[in-house]
């Protein structure tokens, strides 16, 4: 890539790439696409780390009664939208990080950014490495 001068190894504008047809020959292209690709990993990580505990300890949990609230339709809808919602930004995903390597390393910063602020909520009590902080867990008596 580095011998025959390869776009995809380039940052910024050019009118070589392109993204569903359009070209991104101008900065604003490239800074728009650029937040969206900041912004659309970063929906989907939180999303994830909101959903997949629900998936797993209501859907998933055979001992775990539905309530009015999560009906079986309900749940179906959610999952399912989940995952239509997930095949679709991954192909999206893949079709920009083919464009410019800049892109993928932007994918990456998203992904620490948001894993970073929800891996430390997921530990419940015990202390974060990377703030070191420590997060308290309220039970429903004390509120």
């Amino acid at each position: 890539m580095i011998k025959d001068n390869s776009n995809f190894l380039k940052i910024g504008p050019n009118d070589v790439n392109e993204l569903f047809g359009v070209k991104m020959n101008t900065w604003f292209k490239w800074w728009v696409t650029a937040i969206y690709t900041f912004v659309s990993p970063a929906i989907a990580d939180f999303a994830s780390d909101s959903l997949c505990p629900f998936f797993s300890n209501v859907v998933e949990d055979h001992k775990t009664r539905l309530s009015t609230f999560h009906t079986k339709l309900m749940c179906l809808m959610i999952v399912k939208s989940f995952t239509i919602y997930g095949v679709t930004m991954s192909v999206i995903g893949m079709f920009v990080a083919l464009t410019q390597v800049v892109f993928m390393f932007i994918h990456v910063a998203a992904d620490l950014v948001v894993n970073a602020h929800t891996t430390p909520k997921n530990f419940g009590s015990r202390s974060s490495i990377l703030f070191n902080i420590t997060l308290t867990t309220v039970s429903p008596k004390e509120i």
